[in-house]
C-alpha cells in the first residue's frame, strides 16, 4: 500500500484541461480543441467556511490556457497537466474573495467565469491529511449516458483519449465535505502516471482508461479528496482486476455438432450414447435401440447370415 501525508502553508489551485464538448455515450477521441470554456470550479460561488488554505479547483476545455486570480491577483501555474497554481501567501480570514478563471484559446478567445466565497473566520490548524483504507467495491462503466454534460466533459479532463481508452472506472469512495477527488494512477515502482480531477458532485472518483488495463492486477489508483476546509483525506492504493473480460476463442472447445463456450464445466465429455444413463431404464450396450449405428450393424449382419443359410440349401439340393 502507498501513502502520501500532505501539509499546507499556501492556498493552492488545480485547474484541469477537460473536454469543451459533450461526450457521446460512448467515448471517441477527438483531439481537436473546441472553443475555450471553463467548465466547472470550486469551492462554488456563495460557499462560506472556505478554509484560507483551501484547494480551489477548476475544470477548462481542452486546449485552452488556464489562468486564474483571487481578488484580481495572479496565481502562479507549479504542475502543468493537472495546471495547478500557487498564491504567496493564505489567504486572509472572514473576508470575501472574488475568483475568476479565464480559458484562452490559441486564437485569443477567452471563457471566463467568476464566483465569489467567503473564508473561516477562525483558522483550524491543518495537520497531515488522514489515510483511509482502499475503496473495497467499484463500477465499471463502457458508457457515458449515467453522466450530465459536465461529467462527461470532466471525463476528458487532462486527455483526448486517441489510443483505444474505452471503459470508465468509479472506485466507490465516499469523503464527507469533499468537492473534488484527485485520482492518481500508480504504476510499477510506485511510479505514478497522470493526475485526474474529478467533481465530486459526479459522483464517485472516476477515470477514463483501457479495458484491457484494467482487467489486470496491476492497474492501481490511489485517491485524495478536496474540499473546502483542504485536502480532507487519502484513500491507500487500491489494485485490479476491475472487471473479468469475456471468454476469447481459445476459450470455446468445439464438438461434433454445437460449440460449448469454456465454463465452470469445461473439459467434461459428455457421456457416449451408447452409455448408460444416469437416470431411468439404462440400455444395454447390445441393445440396438440404444444406438442406431449399432442396430444396422445388426441387420447387416442377419442378413449375411440369412444368404449364407440360402447359398448352402442350393449346394445340398444339387
Amino acid at each position: 500500500m502507498v501513502g502520501m501525508k500532505f501539509t499546507h502553508n499556501r492556498i493552492i489551485l488545480f485547474v484541469a484541461i477537460a473536454g469543451s464538448f459533450v461526450a457521446p455515450t460512448q467515448a471517441t477521441a477527438s483531439c481537436a480543441a473546441g472553443p475555450p470554456e471553463v467548465v466547472w470550479f470550486a469551492p462554488q460561488d456563495g460557499a462560506v467556511d472556505v478554509s484560507v488554505y483551501a484547494p480551489i479547483v477548476a475544470l477548462g476545455s481542452l486546449g485552452a490556457t488556464i489562468t486564474a486570480t483571487v481578488n484580481e491577483v495572479p496565481l502562479g501555474a507549479v504542475e502543468p497537466g493537472l495546471w495547478r497554481f500557487s498564491a504567496i501567501h493564505p489567504l486572509e480570514l472572514d473576508t470575501e474573495y472574488t475568483l475568476v478563471i479565464t480559458a484562452t484559446a490559441e486564437d485569443g478567445a477567452e471563457s471566463v467565469q467568476t464566483g465569489t466565497f467567503r473564508t473561516e473566520s477562525a483558522e483550524v490548524p491543518l495537520g497531515g491529511a488522514p489515510m483511509l483504507p482502499e475503496p473495497k467495491t467499484w463500477e465499471t462503466h463502457t458508457s457515458l449516458e449515467h453522466l450530465s454534460e459536465v461529467c462527461q466533459k470532466a471525463v476528458f479532463a487532462v486527455d483526448c483519449y486517441d489510443t483505444g481508452q474505452d471503459m470508465l472506472l468509479s472506485l466507490n469512495a465516499e469523503q464527507e465535505g469533499a468537492t473534488a477527488w484527485i485520482v492518481e494512477p500508480i504504476g510499477p515502482n510506485n511510479t505514478t502516471g497522470m493526475r485526474v480531477l474529478w467533481p465530486a458532485e459526479c459522483g464517485p472518483p472516476s477515470i477514463y482508461a483501457h479495458s484491457g488495463h484494467l482487467a489486470d492486477e496491476s492497474a492501481c489508483y490511489s485517491l485524495t479528496a478536496v474540499g473546502n476546509a483542504g485536502i480532507l483525506s487519502q484513500f491507500t492504493m487500491r489494485c485490479g482486476p476491475f472487471w473479468d473480460p469475456p471468454p476469447t476463442t481459445d476459450d470455446v472447445s468445439t464438438t461434433d455438432d454445437a460449440s460449448t463456450t469454456a465454463g465452470p464445466d469445461a473439459g467434461v465429455t459428455p457421456p457416449d450414447n451408447g452409455s448408460p444413463s444416469t437416470g431411468g431404464g439404462g440400455g444395454c450396450a447390445s441393445d440396438p435401440s440404444a444406438n442406431p449405428a449399432r442396430g444396422m450393424l445388426w441387420m447387416v449382419l442377419l442378413m449375411m447370415a440369412w444368404m449364407w443359410g440360402r447359398g448352402g440349401h442350393s449346394v445340398q439340393n444339387q
